[in-house]
């Protein structure tokens, strides 16, 4: 796997100041800086601070300027490759108020994997060893606004990146034996062992635990909420098993995913919903993949054997009936 960062001017006036552009874009001419691209590979996306006005020809032949906003002058997006570099055949050079022309007929598409942190340029170029006055113009190889980076580079950016997500916590309500509401032993012990071993069990690393129980001012409470190694906010449901026609921790997780976007301040999509259980079945795995709920089935011997261990003792004092 390769990692890259690549510039992008800001959104045209008109447009939404948080859009992001889910595309690696390069000029004719210089596409071979992006001949390593893969996809998989994941690309950083630097906003800069701005962008040179486009002149735009009108039905009746006149011309109009369209200037860029102010840009945020800093990481505003974390990305995975879904291509390689690949020529568009339906794309016409563009012109800009300085006279000049690009054609940007070469291109990657990107999945956007967040977006809910940001971080600066001067920090940026502290990791990447420029001047602290440095502005990205004319960067990249073959200043194409592309280039590959270590991914040492890369894992200190994003950590950077996901550091600066003002998130809030909030405290959960007061509530009588709040383990017990109709809580199975055997469902809050497998609760906690995902929580305390979640990048074993999602195995990935650096999963986070966020809150067990957390609870919504809806009334709602999800079993856990994790966060990734993107900072995106996972909402975790619990089953023990889920049959044919169970929809109830499906729905569940899918709801716990949206409200937990909001109450911890991530931006629309940089979530994820887990649908954890000892055993799920083939249909019902079926619509965990058709509604982007990821499923895991969990060996209950392992939980078990955890169980018995220092410190599945300890939490199973814990528990009320």
């Amino acid at each position: 796997m390769n990692y890259w960062i690549t510039t992008h001017w800001p959104p045209r006036v008109g447009k939404d100041s948080d859009s992001i552009g889910s595309g690696v874009w390069l000029p004719d001419g210089r596409e071979e800086a992006g001949n390593d691209l893969r996809p998989g590979d994941k690309v950083i996306i630097y906003q800069a601070r701005s962008g040179r006005p486009e002149v735009r020809v009108l039905p009746n032949g006149d011309e109009e300027i369209i200037r860029c906003l102010r840009g945020k002058e800093g990481i505003v997006a974390i990305c995975q490759a879904l291509s390689n570099v690949y020529k568009r055949s339906n794309i016409k050079p563009t012109k800009y108020i300085d006279g000049t022309e690009i054609w940007w007929c070469w291109s990657a598409d990107l999945k956007i994997i967040s977006k809910s942190g940001f971080l600066s340029r001067e920090n940026i170029n502290k990791i990447l060893g420029y001047k602290t006055s440095y502005n990205y113009r004319g960067f990249g190889d073959l200043h194409s606004g592309l280039k590959k980076i270590t991914k040492k580079q890369f894992d200190n950016l994003v950590d950077l990146f996901i550091g600066n997500i003002d998130t809030v916590k909030t405290p959960n309500k007061k509530r009588l034996n709040s383990e017990n509401n109709g809580e199975s032993l055997s469902h809050f012990l497998l609760k906690h062992y995902v929580a305390s071993h979640s990048s074993i069990v999602l195995n990935e690393e650096n999963v986070k635990k966020f809150q067990i129980e957390f609870s919504f001012p809806t009334g709602d409470r999800a079993d856990i909420l994790l966060t990734d190694n993107f900072g995106r906010i996972i909402g975790v449901e619990i089953e023990i098993t889920v049959d044919d026609q169970e929809y109830e921790g499906i729905l569940q997780a899918i709801k716990y995913r949206y409200m937990s976007e909001l109450m911890t301040k991530r931006k629309l999509g940089d979530s994820r919903a887990i649908l954890v259980a000892y055993s799920i079945s083939k249909k019902m795995k079926k619509v965990c993949a058709s509604y982007d709920v990821e499923y895991i089935e969990v060996n209950k011997n392992i939980v078990n054997k955890w169980a018995k261990s220092n410190e599945g003792l300890r939490i199973k004092k814990s528990y009320k009936k």
